[in-house]
């Protein structure tokens, strides 16, 4: 993933626990200050969400807010609250395993969504599986690192000429207009040309064209309703809905592997040879930790007292 520049301001929650990551990013136009995050998915948000052509404004770990669980007044940070056209919109960024594993989480969460949708204020969850999604999670990783690099002056202006007609394959607009790779990258890492989300970035193939003629810039309501969780995003969102725990009970293998098949990973009529022997007694590793030193499976086993 790509590194946004400028160190985040010291967080209280290093004094407690220093081990967690901390860093911020300072996004020109996005962030007023340095936006924190503290933890991975937390930067993989902070990466997406400054390349989203609906989101005006992000502020990390803004004021507390007040919530009501158990009968108990508590109080709750939003991880960031971004500015759209429309509203401002209040991001848990979590895992999705947080809610496979932990009821207590959901109960929280919803007492939390039911207090903002009491005030009238957007709230909703940010998951890792939508964060992660691919293609679009191998995009960010490239074109996040552009945001705030410099562009020459007549960079846009020439861009924007070569694809009035319509669109361009990015080889294509690098050859007529002039510009380097590096460049193509910072214009739609700033918002100035877009390209199919829904495709692998790649130098050789990609489209690319105006806002609107034909694709679409990134969008932050795009991926809250992304991925088989959009509707479990939605649903807690609302604050007063039991999500789906036929979808959380599956939570756990959402992450597959993008390798294309190989011969070992498909079932097929492979021949194999006699399975390994199961080891016998006096090859197996001892319980105890000091009597395990020194000891491997198979070493010794004709005379296993010779190596206590």
């Amino acid at each position: 993933m790509a590194k946004i520049a400028t160190p985040a301001r010291r967080s209280k929650s290093a004094d407690f626990s220093p081990h967690r990551i901390q860093g911020g990013g300072f996004l020109p136009g996005l962030t007023a200050e340095t936006a924190e995050y503290e933890s991975v998915n937390e930067f993989n948000a902070l990466c997406t969400l400054g390349l989203c052509h609906d989101v005006l404004q992000i502020v990390g770990q803004p004021p507390k807010d007040r919530y009501i669980l158990n009968g108990v007044t508590r109080e709750y940070t939003p991880d960031f609250v971004v500015t759209m056209p429309d509203c401002m919109m209040r991001l848990e960024i979590k895992s999705i395993s947080t809610f496979a594993l932990s009821e207590s989480a959901i109960d929280k969460y919803l007492a939390i969504a039911k207090s903002y949708a009491e005030r009238g204020e957007p709230f909703s969850l940010l998951l890792d599986v939508q964060l992660e999604d691919r293609p679009r999670i191998d995009s960010v990783s490239i074109l996040a690192r552009r945001i705030n690099s410099e562009l020459r002056a007549d960079t846009i202006s020439r861009a924007v000429a070569e694809l009035q007609d319509g669109p361009l394959r990015v080889q294509q607009l690098l050859e007529h207009a002039g510009l380097s790779l590096a460049d193509v990258w910072t214009l739609i890492a700033q918002r100035h040309l877009c390209f199919d989300w829904g495709r692998a970035l790649d130098p050789s193939d990609t489209e690319i064209s105006l806002p609107g003629q034909p694709f679409e810039g990134l969008k932050l309501e795009h991926i809250l309703r992304s991925t088989r969780f959009g509707r479990f995003v939605e649903q807690m969102a609302l604050g007063g809905r039991a999500p789906d725990k036929r979808l959380l009970a599956g939570a756990q293998d959402w992450r597959q592997p993008s390798r294309t098949p190989q011969p070992w990973s498909v079932v097929g009529d492979c021949e194999f040879g006699q399975p390994l022997r199961a080891l016998e007694s006096q090859e197996r590793l001892p319980r105890n930790p000091d009597m395990r030193r020194s000891r491997a499976p198979g070493f010794g086993a004709s005379n296993p007292d010779q190596h206590d």
